[in-house]
């Protein structure tokens, strides 16, 4: 073999041993690309979990402030309906002591019209007594 031949031989091997070693790194490379984009996947994958527990978090949440809100609204609700119905026993007392003060006041005007009748009939009797004498 002349020099020529052993330098393109020597070339030849190193080419290939190259050629093998950037076969290897496209190798690793793809390898890491596979591997990045799965962690990028599983990293996709937990954040959309994350979201989702965050957004129940969210939702839960807001229904919870909603109930909070009715229940305050429920109570003002049942405040103003215990005053309503507080002041509306208060009339019903007051008229109830209004009827009993009428029946009283009733009964003393039925007395009085017994009294006033019968003061009449004497009246009337003493009339007829004082006719007769007369007449």
């Amino acid at each position: 073999m002349t020099l020529l031949e052993e330098q393109v031989a020597d070339l030849n091997e190193r080419f290939a041993a190259q050629e093998s070693h950037f076969e290897g790194l496209r190798s690793a490379i793809l390898e890491l690309r596979r591997e990045l984009l799965d962690r990028r996947d599983e990293d996709i994958g937990s954040l959309k979990r994350r979201m989702d527990e965050l957004e129940k978090t969210v939702t839960s949440g807001l229904a919870e402030m909603h109930r909070s809100f009715q229940m305050l609204l429920d109570r003002r609700d049942i405040t103003l309906l215990q005053r309503s119905v507080n002041e509306t026993m208060k009339r019903v007392q007051a008229l109830e002591a209004g009827q009993q003060e009428l029946r009283a006041g009733q009964q003393e005007l039925q007395q009085s019209v017994q009294e006033l009748r019968a003061g009449q009939l004497r009246i009337e009797q003493t009339l007829q007594q004082i006719l007769a004498k007369l007449g």
